[in-house]
C-alpha cells in the first residue's frame, strides 16, 4: 500500500526541462506540443509555458512525459524512456559537475547517490551498495514509480552517470520492482 508521502510524490522542474531539452534537440522543437497533446490538460497547461526548474511538480508529470514521448516519438517499448534518462544525466549536469565526474570513480559516485536522490525527489530514498570496484547495488526504497517508464528512464540515467565518472561497458539490470509488488525497485549495475 501507498504511503501519504508516495502518493503526494514530487519532482523538481529540472527533470521536466530535461525531457523537453530531449525533444527539441533529437526531434526538434515542432514536435514538442504533439507529445504534450497525449498528456492531461493540467499537464499539458504547466509544460506549455515557462515554468521553474528549481520548483516542485507532481511527480506524474515527470512519468506521463516521458511515457508520451515514448509514445509519439518512440515505438511505445519504453525504450526510448532509457534514452531520455541517458540524456537528462548529462543535461543536469553543470560543466563543473562533468568535470567533477571525469576526476572522481564510480566508486565516488557510488557514495554520492543517496544525495542526489533528495535534489530531484520529495519522497523516496536511494540507497547504494558497493559490491566490488566494479558493481553496486542501488535500491529505491519508499517510493512509487508510477509507471515503468520510471524505472526506464531512471536505470538509463544510471547507466549515463556512470559512463562519465570514465566507466566503460556499464550494463544496468532492473531486478526488482514496485510495480511488479517487490517491497523496493532495485537496479544492479557492473562495469569495467
Amino acid at each position: 500500500m501507498m504511503t501519504p508521502a508516495e502518493a503526494e510524490a514530487k519532482s523538481k522542474g529540472y527533470t521536466l526541462r530535461g525531457r523537453l531539452a530531449f525533444i527539441e534537440q533529437r526531434y526538434g522543437a515542432e514536435r514538442i506540443p504533439e507529445v504534450l497533446a497525449r498528456l492531461d490538460e493540467e499537464e499539458r497547461k504547466v509544460l506549455s509555458h515557462p515554468f521553474s526548474p528549481s520548483s516542485w511538480y507532481p511527480l506524474r508529470y515527470q512519468v506521463n512525459l516521458s511515457a508520451a514521448i515514448d509514445q509519439v516519438l518512440g515505438k511505445g517499448d519504453l525504450q526510448l524512456c532509457w534514452e531520455i534518462g541517458r540524456f537528462t544525466a548529462e543535461f543536469e549536469l553543470s560543466t563543473i559537475h562533468q568535470i567533477f565526474l571525469k576526476l572522481g570513480k564510480p566508486q565516488h559516485l557510488l557514495k554520492m547517490g543517496a544525495l542526489v536522490w533528495g535534489r530531484y525527489y520529495s519522497a523516496g530514498r536511494l540507497a547504494v551498495e558497493s559490491k566490488g570496484d566494479c558493481a553496486a547495488v542501488g535500491v529505491v526504497h519508499d517510493f512509487d514509480p508510477l509507471h515503468r517508464a520510471f524505472c526506464m528512464d531512471f536505470a538509463g540515467w544510471m547507466e549515463r552517470t556512470l559512463e562519465l565518472t570514465g566507466a566503460v561497458k556499464v550494463a544496468i539490470r532492473h531486478t526488482a520492482c514496485r510495480l511488479e509488488h517487490a517491497p523496493a525497485c532495485r537496479f544492479e549495475g557492473s562495469w569495467e
